[in-house]
C-alpha cells in the first residue's frame, strides 16, 4: 500500500513538473523535449527504486540510497537530513533503540510547541 502512494505521488509530481515545463516561456521546444526527456529518465530511476526489477539487485538497491541529484527525491532531502540528525542526536544521547517513529513523535511535539508559541505571542 505505502509503494503504491509513493508511486501515485511520483507520478502526480511528474505531470506537475511536466506542466511546469511546458509552461515555461524560457524554453525552446528542442530545450523542453530534454528536460521532459531528462524527467521521463530520473521517473523510471524513482519507480525502480519503489519496486525494484525482481533477481540479484533486489537486495542491493533496497540498501542504496537514494540520488539526491533525482528531482523527485530533491524536495525529501532536507526533511530527511534533519530526521536523520535528529535520529543520530537520540542514539548520542544513550537511547540505542531510538527509532524514527521516535523522532516522529519528536517533530509532533516541537509543532505543537511552536502553534501554542504562536497563539500566545502578542499580535502588534
Amino acid at each position: 500500500m505505502l509503494k503504491r502512494q509513493a508511486a501515485e505521488g511520483i507520478e502526480a509530481q511528474k505531470r506537475q513538473m511536466t506542466a511546469a515545463i511546458y509552461s515555461n516561456p524560457n524554453y525552446g521546444s528542442d530545450d523542453i523535449t530534454k528536460a521532459v526527456e531528462g524527467l521521463d529518465e530520473h521517473y523510471k530511476k524513482a519507480l525502480e527504486s519503489i519496486y525494484p526489477k525482481p533477481g540479484a539487485q533486489e537486495h542491493k538497491q533496497r540498501e542504496q540510497e537514494p540520488d539526491w541529484n533525482n528531482p523527485f527525491w530533491a524536495g525529501a532531502a532536507s526533511s530527511y537530513a534533519k530526521q536523520r540528525e535528529a535520529l543520530e542526536r537520540m542514539r548520542a544521547a544513550g537511547d540505542p533503540r531510538a527509532s524514527v517513529a521516535d523522532v516522529a513523535k519528536l517533530e509532533e511535539k516541537r509543532a505543537e510547541r511552536m502553534q501554542m508559541y504562536d497563539q500566545t505571542k502578542p499580535k502588534k
